[in-house]
C-alpha cells in the first residue's frame, strides 16, 4: 500500500543462450571505486568520485565531470539514468536532497528534500518520470521502497516486510520491483532471498529458496524473467503478474570469480538491447622466480612463472631455509590456504588446512602463520576452523600447531624473533621469553610498509611515508630499539611498493626494495647497503611487482606479479532468446 509523503520541490525540465557472448569493457585502474551505472544504450558509465558525478564514454574512453562539489552537494551512491539517457539523478546525503542534472552538467536542480537520517539510495528512473529509491529505518529493521516524482517532487513510500540488502531493480514495463532481502533482525551474514513486489506496493513475496550468496540481478527486456545470481551461476526465474511462473533456468555457470571464496560480482544494470553489465573482482597474481648473481645482486635470467596448478590467485612466495622449496599463499578461497612447492620435484604440500590463516613465513621452529581474530561462528560456512587472535607455529612434517596469543599484524620472522605492527608502532617479540621491544613509534599521519626482520634478527627494515618529504624513505632500526638509520629518501611522485616490497640479502649486508617513478610506471628492484650507501638497480622491472624474497643461498629470487584484486566490467549479451 502506498503512503504519500510531503517533500519540498523545485520545478525543472518537463531461455536458453543462443549466441551468448562476453565482452570485457574495462579493467584495472580505469574502474570507478564505487558501483557505476550503465546508460540505457550501453555507451556510457555514470559514477561518482570524491563527491562528484562523472560520465565515461565506453567507446572513446573519455571522461567528463558532470557536477562540481564546490556547492557542497556531494553525491552519494550510484547515479541513475533517465530512460532517454539525457539526464542523471543522484542523492546528496550531506544535504539530504535528491538532485537531477543534464548529462552535460547543465540544468542542475533539486527534486526534493528528505528529513530521515537514513540515506535514500536511488535505483532506477522510470518511463513515467518517477525515480525508484530505497531506505532502511534501522540497520536491521524493515526497509521502504520510494517513488519520487521527477516533475512534482511527490514521494510515495512502499513499506517492505524485510531488510532491503540492495540489488533493487525495476521491471522494464514498470509494474514490479525485485530486490535482495534478509529477515528483519538478522545480521549481515544471514541468508538472503530474492523478493518481488508490485510497483504499487502490493503482493510482496519471495521467489527464491534463499541462499547465503543469492542476489537479485535484474530483468530480461520483456519483464518475463527475473535474473538471479546463485552461487556464481546466473538463473532466470519466469514470473507472471508478480508471481513465480515455472522452473528457473540456468543461463550461465561460473559467472563470478569467487575471490577469497566469496562472490565478487556486482551488477550494473541491463540495457535496452538486453545486455547485462556487471563488475567482478578478478585476481591475476602468479609467482615467478629468476636467477641472481650472488655477488652483484642482479637478476641474470628471464623470470619464469612457477607451474602451479591454481593460476591467478598465488601470492607471498617465501623460500625455505634449504632454498629448495617455496611456501606460498593461495587466495581464491576463504580462508586463504598455504602450500609448499618443491623446486626439485614440482610436488605440493598443503599446510594448515584447518586454520583460518593469513601471511606465512619460515622460522627455526617451522612455519609461522598469522591468525585471524574473531569467533568461528562469524563464518558459518567454515565451522571447525581454528581462529586465532595472534599467530600459529606449524610443523610442516607432523602438521602439529602451536598458538601464540596477542594481536599482531603482518608477521616477519627470524630465529626466535618476530617483527610486526601494533596500533602504535612496530615491535619485535622474542618467542622464547615473550619479551617485546618497540622499534618505532608511529607518528601522526605516517603511512608505512610491512616491517621485515633481518635473518640474524638484529635489524628491522621498513618504509616511512608522511606529508613531510624529508621524513619519507626506507629506514633500518635495531631490533632492540634505538635510533633509525635512513637508507633511501623518496619524494612524491616516487613511491615504494607497500605490499611486501622489502627483502634482506642472505648475509644481511643489503636491503632490497621496490619503487617506481610514479603511479603509471612499473616497479623496479633496487638494493642499498644496510650500513648506508648508494642504491643500485638489480635489473628487475614489472608492473604489479611485489612480495619479493631472496633464497638463502642467494642464487634465486621469488616474487609475485599481477593484481591481487583487479576490478573488471563485463557485458553478457544474447543470453536468452528474448534478448535478441
Amino acid at each position: 500500500m502506498l503512503v504519500t509523503l510531503l517533500c519540498s520541490f523545485v520545478p525543472h525540465f518537463a531461455a536458453e543462450p543462443a549466441n551468448l557472448t562476453f565482452r570485457r569493457i574495462l579493467a584495472g585502474a580505469e574502474i570507478p571505486a564505487e558501483r557505476p551505472s550503465v546508460s540505457p544504450d550501453g555507451r556510457y558509465l555514470a559514477f561518482f568520485g570524491e563527491g562528484d558525478i562523472f560520465v565515461r564514454n565506453l567507446l572513446s574512453g573519455d571522461v567528463h565531470r558532470v557536477t562540481d562539489v564546490g556547492d557542497g552537494n556531494r553525491a552519494s551512491g550510484s547515479p541513475v539514468w533517465s530512460p532517454d539517457g539525457k539526464h542523471l539523478a543522484y542523492s546528496s546525503a550531506s544535504r539530504k536532497e535528491i538532485i537531477a542534472v543534464n548529462v552535460d552538467g547543465s540544468g542542475k536542480r533539486m527534486i526534493c528534500k528528505y528529513t530521515e537520517n537514513a540515506p535514500w539510495w536511488l535505483k532506477a528512473w522510470s518511463s513515467e518520470d518517477r525515480i525508484l529509491a530505497y531506505t532502511q529505518s534501522t540497520q536491521r529493521g524493515p526497509g521502504s521502497l520510494l517513488w519520487i516524482g521527477v516533475n512534482d517532487g511527490n514521494v510515495q513510500r512502499i513499506p517492505t516486510r524485510s531488510v532491503i540488502a540492495d540489488d533493487v531493480a525495476l521491471s522494464p514495463d514498470g509494474r514490479h520491483i525485485v530486490f535482495t532481502a534478509r529477515p528483519v533482525g538478522a545480521d549481515t551474514n544471514a541468508p538472503t532471498a530474492v523478493h518481488l513486489i508490485g510497483s504499487d506496493g502490493n503482493s510482496e513475496a519471495a521467489i527464491s529458496a534463499g541462499f547465503a550468496d543469492e542476489h537479485a540481478v535484474g530483468w530480461t527486456p520483456n519483464s518475463k524473467h527475473v535474473l538471479v545470481l546463485r552461487r556464481a551461476a546466473l538463473w532466470a526465474i519466469p514470473v507472471l503478474d508478480g508471481k513465480e511462473n515455472g522452473s528457473p533456468t540456468m543461463v550461465q555457470r561460473n559467472l563470478d570469480k569467487f575471490l577469497y571464496g566469496r562472490p565478487s560480482i556486482r551488477t550494473l544494470g541491463t540495457t535496452r538491447s538486453g545486455a547485462l553489465y556487471y563488475s567482478v573482482l578478478a585476481s591475476t597474481s602468479d609467482i615467478y622466480t629468476a636467477e641472481m648473481d650472488a655477488d652483484t645482486g642482479k637478476v641474470i635470467s628471464q623470470p619464469q612463472p612457477l607451474p602451479l596448478p591454481r593460476a591467478g590467485f598465488n601470492v607471498l612466495p617465501r623460500w625455505s631455509p634449504d632454498s629448495r622449496r617455496i611456501l606460498y599463499h593461495w587466495v581464491q578461497w576463504q580462508p586463504p590456504e598455504n602450500f609448499i612447492y618443491s623446486m626439485e620435484t614440482g610436488a605440493e604440500q598443503r599446510i594448515g588446512p584447518d586454520i583460518f590463516a593469513a601471511a606465512p613465513c619460515w622460522s627455526v621452529n617451522g612455519i609461522l602463520i598469522q591468525g585471524e581474530s574473531g569467533p568461528s561462528s562469524a563464518v558459518p560456512s567454515y565451522e571447525g576452523l581454528k581462529r586465532v587472535n595472534g599467530f600459529i607455529s606449524l610443523d610442516p612434517k607432523s602438521g602439529q600447531s602451536t598458538s601464540f596469543p596477542g594481536a599482531v599484524d603482518t608477521v616477519s620472522c627470524a630465529a626466535d624473533l618476530i617483527a610486526y605492527f601494533t596500533a602504535s608502532g612496530i615491535r619485535v617479540r622474542n618467542l622464547k621469553t615473550n619479551l617485546e621491544t618497540e622499534v618505532h613509534h608511529f607518528e601522526t599521519r605516517t603511512v608505512r610498509t610491512q616491517p621485515l626482520i633481518s635473518h640474524n634478527g638484529r635489524f628491522v627494515a621498513f618504509g616511512l611515508f608522511s606529508a613531510d618529504a624529508d621524513s619519507s624513505g626506507l629506514v633500518v632500526g635495531s631490533s632492540t630499539g634505538g635510533p633509525l638509520r635512513k637508507l633511501v629518501k623518496i619524494k612524491s611522485p616516487v613511491e615504494f611498493q607497500h605490499s611486501f616490497g622489502i627483502a634482506w640479502s642472505p648475509d644481511d649486508k643489503y636491503v632490497y626494495f621496490l619503487k617506481r617513478r610514479d603511479i603509471s610506471s612499473p616497479y623496479e628492484l633496487w638494493r642499498v647497503p644496510a650500513s648506508g650507501g648508494t642504491e643500485e638497480s638489480a635489473s628487475l622491472k614489472f608492473d604489479n611487482l611485489r612480495d619479493i624474497d631472496i633464497s638463502p643461498d642467494g642464487k634465486r629470487i621469488a616474487f609475485s606479479v599481477g593484481a591481487i584484486v583487479q576490478p573488471e566490467i563485463w557485458a553478457l549479451e544474447n543470453f536468452m532468446e528474448e534478448s535478441k
